[in-house]
């Protein structure tokens, strides 16, 4: 049985591959407004990849990849065999389902190394990444708050809404 993917370690590196910029531009804007992704052009630790009616497999990211599709039959046709780990999605996927198979793909790249040493290593290089990277302050900064709203008695409040 597959372990269940561990919390986030590393701010992951993602690329966006896209032949219209409009596409690049919204997928790019989507992941950008997840913090544990940065944008990359090149040493992307997964790529997402629209994908075109007539594409090939010459035309796909050659490692770890989310490849995105307007069907279900060009799905059907997307899928590959062979160890490079692939998320496959419908075009339609919201932010929340993209950031999902992005982590999954990764998780699955870190599956794929040799137990042991191998891996541990691997691990510890993005951990020391992580903590060197990540800015606290700046995803602090990030986050908006609306509104603060006192505690009160969800009891009560249901009584004053219907009157009594």
């Amino acid at each position: 049985m597959n372990e269940p993917a561990p919390e986030p370690f590393a701010i992951l590196r993602v690329a966006v591959q896209a032949a219209y910029p409009s596409v690049r531009a919204g997928l790019r804007a989507m992941l950008a407004a997840n913090p544990a992704f940065e944008l990359a052009n090149e040493a992307a630790d997964v790529t997402v990849a629209d994908l075109e009616e007539d594409s090939s497999n010459e035309d796909w990211p050659p490692g770890p990849a989310v490849l995105l599709a307007a069907s279900p039959g060009e799905l059907a046709t997307a899928v590959i065999s062979g160890d490079t780990p692939r998320a496959y999605l419908l075009k339609e996927a919201t932010a929340s389902e993209l950031a999902a198979a992005v982590n999954a793909v990764y998780y699955n790249k870190i599956q794929a190394l040799a137990e042991g040493e191998e891996r541990q290593s691997f691990i510890e290089q993005k951990r020391q990444e992580y903590e060197e990277d990540i800015d606290l302050y700046k995803l602090a900064d990030d986050l908006v708050v609306d509104a603060v709203v006192p505690p009160s008695d969800p009891a009560q409040d249901r009584f004053d809404l219907i009157g009594v």
